[in-house]
């Protein structure tokens, strides 16, 4: 990634917009998030619970199964919203092969129709992939184009 992309999605996603959604809800009672001086076994305790367990989420928000709400927040363009349909699990290359206006479009096409570079690169950084000439041309096998 070249810098000026890794800058541009440091200042519009953030440390503490991260924070904001993997410790919505605060540590629970006996843990504290470890000082910077702390043992290595210490912070990789906490990295578990915050990433792994999923500890620190809040209540999920989402009425609708993650991948289909990262689809739904890419759409919008709302980054919090994003991070946090990731967070819960939203895989960013889940396609809804159900719906026919759809042709099968994942987040990061819903995030580039929206124009939301920080979106896409928020996407991209986080396992997105890019698969359009693949994708395309089934979505014209599928409609015998």
């Amino acid at each position: 990634w070249s810098p000026l992309v890794l800058d541009y999605l440091l200042q519009s996603a953030g440390n503490e917009r991260a924070r904001d959604v993997w410790e919505a809800v605060g540590p629970p009672t006996g843990w504290s998030r470890p000082a910077p001086d702390a043992p290595a076994h210490v912070k990789e305790q906490w990295v578990v619970a915050k990433y792994a367990w999923r500890g620190f989420l809040a209540e999920n928000v989402f009425e609708e199964e993650p991948s289909r709400a990262l689809k739904a927040a890419a759409a919008s363009g709302s980054l919090r919203d994003v991070v946090a349909a990731k967070a819960r699990g939203g895989d960013p290359n889940w396609r809804d092969e159900g719906l026919d206006d759809d042709d099968g479009r994942t987040s990061l096409h819903a995030a580039a129709a929206a124009g939301r570079a920080d979106v896409v690169a928020f996407l991209l950084l986080n396992g997105a992939v890019l698969d359009d000439e693949v994708h395309a041309l089934a979505a014209a096998t599928a409609k015998g184009v």
